[in-house]
Formats: structure tokens, sequence, C-alpha cells
């Protein structure tokens, strides 16, 4: 059925419409059957309007017997094994090719999607550690030039390095916080939001199921 105020799609069992918070059997909300569906996916939240409706979901069974929500934990919490989580995207590439929960699917798009940009963020730190490497050694290379072979004072940057290594461990802990959390909120079905990191992987979790039917 589509809700009558913005005309998405929506579940017949929904009270509530997901989209524009308008529910279902209220006045304003009448259901209309003649309206083209518009093609997109809701925010990234479960479509489920009240606590019981959460837990139920949150209880489901995935293809291999565990619950929907303690896998999309497992999901956030593979990101803390080592800097290179490769049994993260083992499992999320599980759960896109098998698993049909949609917030499942989101989720583990979205785990993914966190940690290639905190890996982005790190790698554009190391390109200044190198660049600063590299600036360093010119500079030395033209002051040996300039002094003709006598005693000149090499500069290290030592400082800059200081605090590039500290932004790595900023960058590191603030990556690890957040995985943490999200999967603590993944075991009671929710999601920690990122508005730029969730309209990205909802455009793109509506293109595959667009493209499956």
């Amino acid at each position: 059925m589509y809700c009558g105020k913005c005309g998405k799609v929506i579940d017949d069992a929904e009270t509530v419409c997901p989209w524009c918070g308008t529910p279902t059997d209220d006045g304003g909300g009448d259901i209309e059957t003649e309206r083209v569906p518009v093609r997109e996916t809701p925010p990234m939240r479960p479509p489920h309007s009240n606590r019981r409706q959460r837990e139920m979901a949150s209880s489901q069974m995935t293809g291999i017997g565990i619950t929907v929500a303690f896998f999309a934990a497992l999901i956030y919490w593979s990101g803390l094994i080592s800097n290179m989580p490769v049994i993260t995207v083992l499992l999320a590439g599980y759960v896109l090719i098998r698993e049909k929960e949609q917030w499942l699917r989101a989720v583990a798009l979205k785990a993914v999607t966190i940690i290639i940009c905190f890996a982005l963020l790190l790698g554009f730190i190391n390109l200044l550690v190198y660049f600063k490497d590299v600036m360093v050694n010119i500079i030395n290379m033209l002051l040996s030039t300039v002094s003709q072979g006598g005693f000149y004072n090499k500069v290290t940057g030592s400082a800059f390095r200081d605090i590039l290594d500290m932004l790595k461990y900023i960058v590191y802990f603030v990556r690890d916080l957040f995985l943490i959390l999200s999967g603590f909120m993944a075991l009671k079905y929710k999601n920690m939001r990122i508005p730029v990191i969730d309209k990205m992987v909802n455009s793109h979790i509506g293109r595959m199921s667009g493209s499956a039917r």
C-alpha cells in the first residue's frame, strides 16, 4: 500500500509511515491504491514504529542461525580486529549476497563504508608524512650545498611528525570508539546517524534492490 500523505510504498502491516511518520489509519493519511510508487529507500532506520515491533525484528534469524541484531553488531565489531578488516568485508559480502533483511544489508554496507573512510583519512596522513620526509631531505641537501661542506643545522621536522602521529592516534581512537558504540546500538536494532554516509548507503541499497526486481 501507499501512504496517503507522501505517496511512498509502505508495508501493509505498518501502522505508521516510515518516511513521514503519518499514521496509516489517520484521517490525513488515508491509503491510496492508484498512485505510482516512488522508488526510494527509507532513511537508514528500522521500519518498525514501536518497541515491540523492534524487538521482534531484532530477534529475526539470519541464514547462519544467529539473530539479525547480533549479526549486525558482529559486522561493526569485526572492524576492530586489525588494520586490514578482511573479516568485516567477508561478513558484509555474505550479507549483501545471501541475506534479504534490508536493515542488515544497510548495516553491512555502512560498516564497510565507514572503515574505508577512516582508511582514506589515515592514508592522507601518511602521504603528509612522506611529503614531509621528502621536503626535509631536499632542504638538508640545499643547506649542505650552500655551506660547502661546512657545519650546518640539519632540519628534522620532528615537531611536524609528532603532530601527524598524534592525528593518527586520534583517528584510530575515533574509529574504534565509533565501531564499538555502533555495535552496541545494533544489538538494540538501532543505528548511529551519519547523514552523509547514511544517504549514500540508502541510495546504493535502493539501486541494488531495484536491479534485483
